[in-house]
């Protein structure tokens, strides 16, 4: 079987009850054929298929520019004449190709190139009402070789199978120089959806219709084992070896919670380890099948920032390539957006820089069971503090302004989110907030605060244009100052709250 490798994902944020296990990679093996006299026998898949429909698919490497047809697989009729087969053969370079002794041509070819020491998944599969046999590469939706098979070529209980090889008569013929791993024989066609979601996977051996699977996992001896527990064991001839697999796969499910936020919410990081890749590329999906690549998000840790705000259920997942012409993937990540009623309903959320630190302030529609919130900070965007925590209005079908103050933010980037408490213990999140914070944060200073003479005092570390901004948002003071202590008379002014803005730094100031 291919390495197996469980690659944990984990959730540093969003998340309630998140588990995740992590285990050493462990390796698996493939089988290696030499291109003289090796094979693999397992005539007990042909009494499974019989004449009903099925799907066969397996991972190949072809290890030699070939000159003739070189048998991948093959059934042959129990006197070793011939029935189907697939290969690779010599047309305009190395090509897959269906063999059917009564159709005319009897060898039809595909389109795509086959190169040398590259993987590529292979799912054949035959509809029993139709009769036709179709060859799909990677998980392409279009076949690269689809054919109709006559009656006579179509696969009997007691007929032959083999990998690596066909029949010519009794004599075996045709061999395949390369490697084969991860070989499944299922009662069904399986539909496109299936076959792309689970070739990077291994799947449960006890799946529905799963007739054969081979894992590659004995490592020696001459029986290749039915990992299904069906007993349809195959069986190697003329020393086809075992060799330590080349291609990663991933393992099934490895994580147990995902996330839920709010409509309109961005997401918290998700971060992928222990993968030994040589590249990663996050994808994202809005129905769990079609999928798109991420601009720039190459890296172990996908970000809120690069999730973007959400308006509907988004799942993700990291494509990581293992260097051997295939892609693994990581387990998927389901971020669901919840609609309908909502505990709180989310108005906006921002941050705004103050000579007395960094000013949240919040806003709420309504709110059903609200407890309190939490102002979180963070300086990377992913490990998180609470750094002040105010009491919510609990039930409320207005809306409703809140603040928190932070009075030490890191010089660089600071990172903010509300957390929403329950009454019941459940939780939800703000968007993420990003303000960079200059080394010399007191670029504007006033006192005192509140004023209670009349008179305020302004120092500014630069020139500036200072305004004094209402609550009604009215500038009703304006000036141009030079750098350094000024005193202004706001005796004029009614009592109140107002904002004293110089450049893009403002302060919140009473005026009694």
């Amino acid at each position: 079987m291919k390495k197996h490798l469980r690659s944990t994902v984990l959730f540093f944020a969003f998340i309630t009850g998140l588990t995740c296990s992590a285990q050493d990679a462990r390796w698996g093996y493939q089988l290696s054929f030499d291109g003289t006299n090796d094979y693999f026998a397992a005539n007990t898949v042909s009494a499974a298929v019989g004449s009903n429909s099925w799907t066969i698919e397996f991972w190949f490497r072809s290890s030699r520019t070939v000159t003739y047809t070189e048998s991948i697989l093959a059934f042959n009729p129990s006197d070793g004449t011939n029935r189907i087969e697939i290969g690779v053969g010599p047309s305009s370079g190395n090509k897959m190709y269906i063999y059917s002794p009564n159709s005319s041509p009897g060898t039809l070819y595909g389109s795509a190139a086959i190169s040398t020491n590259t993987w590529y998944h292979v799912a054949l599969t035959f509809n029993s009402g139709t009769r036709a046999i179709q060859l799909y590469l990677n998980g392409s939706t279009t076949p690269d070789v689809v054919r109709t098979l006559p009656a006579a070529d179509v696969v009997q209980s007691t007929d032959k199978f083999s990998l690596g090889q066909e029949w010519d008569n009794t004599t075996a013929s045709g061999f395949f120089a390369g490697q084969l791993d991860e070989v499944r024989v299922w009662n069904s066609v399986r539909s496109n959806t299936q076959l792309v979601d689970n070739q990077y996977r291994q799947v449960p051996t006890n799946s529905s219709g799963l007739l054969a699977y081979y894992k590659m996992t004995n490592n020696t001896g001459t029986t290749v084992t039915d990992n299904t527990g069906n007993g349809r064991n195959g069986t190697l001839v003329g020393g086809t070896a075992w060799q330590v697999s080349a291609v990663t796969k991933n393992a099934n499910g490895t994580v147990s919670a995902n996330q839920s936020i709010n409509e309109d919410t961005q997401p918290a990081d998700i971060t992928i380890s222990n993968y030994p890749y040589t590249g990663i590329l996050w994808q994202r999906s809005t129905d769990n099948n079609t999928w798109s690549g991420i601009g720039g998000a190459t890296a172990g840790t996908l970000t809120g920032a690069q999730m973007g705000v959400l308006s509907q259920t988004t799942y993700y997942r990291a494509r990581l390539d293992n260097g051997y012409g295939t892609y693994d993937y990581s387990d998927v990540v389901t971020a669901t957006v919840l609609t309908g009623t909502l505990p709180v309903h989310w108005l906006g959320f921002s941050a705004r820089q103050q000579a007395q630190g960094i000013l949240l302030s919040w806003s709420t529609a309504t709110e059903e069971g609200s407890k309190h919130f939490d102002v979180e900070h963070s300086t990377n965007g992913s490990s998180w503090s609470r750094v002040a925590t105010i009491a919510a209005s609990g039930n409320s079908t207005t809306v409703q302004q809140y603040e928190a103050l932070h009075a030490s933010p890191a010089s660089g980037s600071n990172y903010y989110r509300i957390r929403q408490i329950d009454a019941d213990g459940k939780h939800s999140f703000s968007k993420v907030v990003l303000i960079a914070v200059a080394t010399n944060r007191n670029a504007v200073l006033v006192y005192p605060n509140p004023v209670v003479n009349g008179m305020l005092y302004v120092k500014l570390e630069e020139a500036a244009g200072l305004r004094i901004v209402n609550m009604s948002g009215l500038t009703v003071v304006q000036k141009s100052l030079a750098a350094g202590l000024h005193n202004l008379s706001v005796a004029h002014l009614p009592r109140g709250s107002y904002w004293v803005k110089a450049g893009d730094m403002a302060v919140k100031v009473l005026i009694r």
